[in-house]
């Protein structure tokens, strides 16, 4: 018998190695590479042969540099239980010492004629060996090894000596790689781990796919994640990128492809480079992955989303030359007549990164394991939506949403189904203001809000298109929707992705920006979403609590701004900015580069405060002392990544595009072209009510931008310090701004018995601001209404202190109340906004106990960004103290 040799030399009652183990009749065929610390470290080749293991001894380890010879000894068959032996072979037992699975899967024989991999049929797989036997015994083997650490081909050539083991010259082959300090593929232990007893915590998987056969599945559909709270680190978990692509399951059997999206669409034509890439391994397996876009080196989800619309050969084979696609498989669902869904996530992603040999349209995804949080980091540094944590010990679900799987996003997308648009107005005209989005729950179809922003002139006239095309006379709504005129409906069957601040409490969505159509996507998957909360122990969450989770892009944009060069790409996740002149002085004691860093610093801070609001910037190209220019629109030049809405301007009388800051890109972009002040206005472009801003002031004042969030007081003090040159307003000085202090406190103390509560901030230059936070039911000019009589009743209690008179000479000497900052299109420097001042301050929160004590020149670029890491931003919560003027003032 082929195991007597095996058996004659082992006492099965002493050591623990197996006597025996049933090979399969059918399935791929086994390899294993077991590293064996026994009088030498050695490794043993074992290749699945006609049920038994074909071993060899080879003593330097395999080598991918074909310019080395190795030598192999081949000792006696094992059995085929042998291959996942991991353990000690006692002293005095033959083989002594310590063996463990170095790598494993599977193998074909390189010159079987004609070759044929369909190892699911047992005759097929007996035919094969059979071939591959008759070579073995003629001394020369060619195989071919699909292997976690080692993969391609390799010869077993027999010489007078013994057999030697060489790599080929393959895509795989590879100079001056050193195995020798590698663990166990299976455990991570090492040889004095094994040699212990310690255990890895899992128990040993299958090596690769066993069980019974089932025929290749003719459908199958992906399991769905759901999303998760934030980043976290467990030694139950491992993790992903989150890849920015159109997620595919290749059914691949043998030189037959097909790419099917998650709807069950066939889209295996869109993508021919790709599937005759997969093809060309002539795999009997299912793969789930990602089909991801490539242009000049970066995804490119828009040039991929393209071809979805490409019929004819020709410019599919262009567009492969011009924008290729690579297959990320981060999956194996079946192979060679295996169920593989039963096994564990981390089994099936051994068994993916073993079968599969990279190339550069087939890639697997990389994974890493426990350290989520650090992971999460590095993905989004590097460009990526976020990271996917996967459950060790999960399985797979067709199908089937599974808290197994976990989406980290870094912002917050989802998919929403289409479901009306409202017809466009003025330089709309002929496309749609805003779509009408829902998702399923159950079998409802609940309207979660409208979106009307993101799009570009393109994007305008192809989702026109779209929606066109499923128009219907019915609301397809289920419960209550905010109808506007001019609606029409949808049958909901296109899928939009959308970006957005929040899902409020009322289920709609906050501040919601188009991404992108997806007509790779299932309707059925925009449902209302599952947030799954990671709870980590009690000593991780106190370290949470402790050390908040650092934003992985601004760490990146801080690292790159030590560069001591004075023009550079700065990458900011996806996104590029040219930066020049880094080192010109914009204040006397800080530079563009200063600018910079405090804007990536303050940016996850200054970024709420700015949401939906258009800004005016007030730039200065050669700092504080040179040329000054207002800008609320930029045409040229302008990024892509920027956020515009059109707004009629009353000054042009014309409509033009306003800037929105709402990304960290958008923040240093500002501060590239020398924006170093931020005006907001009060009011907001999203809310309950009209969103058309375009042609006339009479839109503006209907539209919900005309209904603010604060009755705004600004204090400004006309009390001057003596040294100011003749015409030149009030300096910064302390008595004047001890006098505003006290301004601010006299209206603190007038409208908290009216059940209002004022936040107060310094300008960053001579004065101070006031936000009271209020219910969106008043219009501007009744605000600055309510706003004046406020401020003549502090000027009637205090006429020595305060005043509302315009001209100079009648408020010089005394703190000036000016609420007509309240009216429509009125800004006020935003809250963290740098300010035009010598000393490079900021328009800074505080709270009252704070005001006591504080002075303008205490906040400046240079320490509000340690005061917000260390306190918090005082502003935070604003919005959620709204008061109800209406009935307060009546």
């Amino acid at each position: 018998m082929a195991l007597e040799d095996y058996r004659a030399k082992r006492n099965f009652g002493a050591t623990p190695e197996p006597e025996a183990g049933e090979a399969p009749e059918a399935g791929p065929l086994l390899f294993v590479l077991q590293r064996h610390r026994a009088t030498n470290d050695h490794f043993d080749l074992r290749l699945e042969l006609n049920g038994v293991l074909k071993s060899w001894a080879v003593p330097k380890g395999p080598s991918d540099d074909p310019a080395d010879k190795r030598f192999a000894a081949q000792t006696e068959d094992h059995p085929y239980g042998y291959a996942s032996f991991e353990g000690v072979i006692p002293t005095g037992h033959y083989g002594a010492g310590e063996m463990m699975v170095w790598d494993c899967g599977t193998w074909f024989a390189d010159e079987v004629e004609p070759l044929d991999l369909r190892f699911f049929d047992p005759e097929v797989r007996r035919a094969h060996q059979a071939a591959a036997l008759a070579q073995l015994d003629a001394g020369k083997l060619g195989i071919t090894l699909r292997g976690s650490r080692i993969k391609g081909s390799y010869a077993l050539v027999r010489t007078k000596e013994g057999w030697l083991m060489i790599k080929h010259g393959d895509a795989y082959a590879r100079k001056g790689v050193d195995f020798s300090g590698m663990t166990s593929l299976l455990t991570g232990r090492s040889y004095d781990q094994i040699a212990r007893g310690e255990s890895s915590g899992f128990g040993l998987p299958d090596l690769i796919p066993s069980g019974g056969l089932e025929p290749f599945p003719a459908h199958l559909r992906p399991m769905k994640a759901e999303m998760g709270d934030r980043p976290f680190d467990s030694p139950e978990w491992f993790f992903e990128p989150k890849m920015d692509g159109i997620r595919m399951l290749a059914f691949c059997e043998g030189e037959r492809v097909r790419l099917m999206t998650r709807s069950g669409r066939d889209q295996t034509r869109q993508f021919p480079a790709v599937a005759r890439e997969l093809a060309s391994r002539r795999l009997f397996a299912v793969l789930d992955g990602e089909v991801v876009a490539f242009d000049e080196g970066r995804p490119c989800f828009s040039g991929m989303m393209k071809r979805f619309h490409l019929a004819d050969d020709l410019s599919l084979a262009e567009a492969d030359q011009k924008i290729p696609c690579v297959f990320f498989a981060f999956d194996l669902l079946h192979l060679d007549g295996r169920d593989c869904r039963r096994a564990t996530n981390l089994t099936r992603k051994r068994w993916l990164q073993a079968l599969v040999l990279p190339s550069p349209l087939l890639q697997v995804v990389e994974h890493l394991l426990e350290h989520g949080t650090t992971f999460y980091q590095a993905a989004v540094a590097a460009g990526f939506e976020g990271a996917m944590a996967k459950r060790i010990e999960g399985r797979y679900d067709s199908d089937k949403r599974n808290s197994g799987w976990l989406k980290l996003k870094y912002t917050s997308t989802r998919e929403f189904v289409i479901g009306g648009f409202t017809e466009g107005e003025g330089s709309r005209s002929g496309t749609f203001g805003g779509i009408y989005l829902g998702v399923w729950e159950g079998e409802s179809f609940r309207f979660v809000g409208k979106v009307g922003s993101g799009f570009n002139e393109r994007d305008l006239v192809e989702v026109r298109a779209l929606m066109d095309a499923q128009l219907q006379a019915s609301n397809p709504f289920d419960g209550p929707v905010e109808v506007e005129a001019r609606t029409k409906w949808c049958k909901p069957n296109l899928v939009m992705e959308v970006k957005f601040a929040e899902v409020m409490p009322s289920g709609h969505l906050r501040a919601p920006v188009f991404i992108r159509m997806r007509p790779d996507a299932d309707v059925s998957d925009a449902v209302v979403p599952v947030i799954t909360v990671h709870e980590p122990a009690a000593s991780e969450e106190n370290a949470l609590a402790a050390k908040p989770l650092r934003d992985p892009l601004i760490d990146s944009v801080l690292a790159q701004l030590e560069s001591p060069q004075k023009d550079m790409i700065l990458s900011v996740g996806p996104e590029k900015i040219k930066l020049s002149n880094l080192d010109k002085k914009l204040w006397p004691n800080a530079t563009k580069r200063d600018l910079l860093r405090y804007y990536a610093r303050i940016a996850p801070t200054l970024l709420p405060h700015l949401q939906d609001r258009p800004i005016t910037l007030i730039r200065f190209p050669d700092g504080i002392f040179g040329e000054k220019f207002f800008q609320k629109h930029i045409d040229l030049g302008r990024p892509d990544f920027l956020r515009t809405v059109p707004f009629w301007s009353d000054t042009n009388k014309k409509n033009q595009d306003f800037l929105l800051i709402d990304s960290l890109a958008g923040l240093l972009w500002l501060g590239q072209i020398g924006a170093i002040e931020l005006h907001a206005p009060a009011g907001r472009i999203v809310g309950e009510g009209s969103h058309v801003f375009i042609d006339s002031d009479a839109n503006l004042e209907k539209s919900v931008v005309n209904y603010p969030d604060f009755l705004r007081f600004d204090l400004d003090p006309m009390i001057y310090s003596g040294q100011e040159a003749e015409g030149e307003e009030p300096e910064l000085n302390h008595e004047a701004f001890e006098k505003t202090k006290s301004v601010a406190f006299w209206i603190r103390d007038l409208v908290r018995p009216l059940g209002m509560e004022p936040f107060v901030k310094t300008t960053g230059k001579t004065g101070l601001h006031l936000f009271i936070p209020m219910q969106r039911n008043l219009d501007t000019q009744t605000v600055r209404h309510i706003c004046g009589l406020f401020s003549q009743t502090i000027v009637a209690q205090h006429p020595r202190e305060a005043t509302v008179e315009w001209e100079v000479k009648k408020r010089t000497g005394k703190i000036y109340l000016d609420y007509n900052m309240n009216g429509l299109g009125k800004t006020l420097g935003a809250i963290f906004s740098p300010r035009a001042h010598p000393l490079a301050t900021v328009s800074m929160p505080l709270t009252w106990e704070e005001l006591e004590k504080a002075y303008p020149g205490d906040y400046t670029l240079f320490t509000v960004p340690d005061k917000i890491d260390a306190e918090g931003d005082p502003w935070a919560r604003i919005l959620e103290q709204a008061a109800d003027l209406m009935k307060l003032v009546g």
